[in-house]
């Protein structure tokens, strides 16, 4: 499974660099190595990194030929699941969250 990075943009000299969704909850802190920033993220940072990631795991699902995206949130349980096309759902929930 490919380890999901989303693009982040140094607070101090405006220069991009890509780190991955794991890294970057809440409480955790990530030195910029080109200017050596300490870049804290906070529950809102991650918020908008997880959107990001599922936009993009979304994406290369549906050009993998469909299949299921579940996301979970920073305590780990599962938030969502949602399937994507062209996977045909043979069981589709009863729910309608997405």
């Amino acid at each position: 499974m490919e380890k999901i990075k989303i693009e982040i943009t140094c607070p101090k000299c405006e220069k991009e660099f890509k780190e991955r969704i794991e890294n970057m909850r809440p409480g955790k802190s990530k030195k910029y190595p080109h200017c050596l920033t300490n870049i804290d993220f906070s529950g809102d940072d991650f918020s908008e990194a997880q959107k990001g990631a599922e936009s993009k795991a979304r994406n290369m699902i549906h050009k993998s030929g469909g299949g299921e995206l579940i996301t979970k949130g920073v305590n780990g349980k599962i938030r969502s699941k949602d399937t994507i096309k062209p996977a045909k759902d043979f069981f589709p929930p009863k729910d309608t969250e997405n």
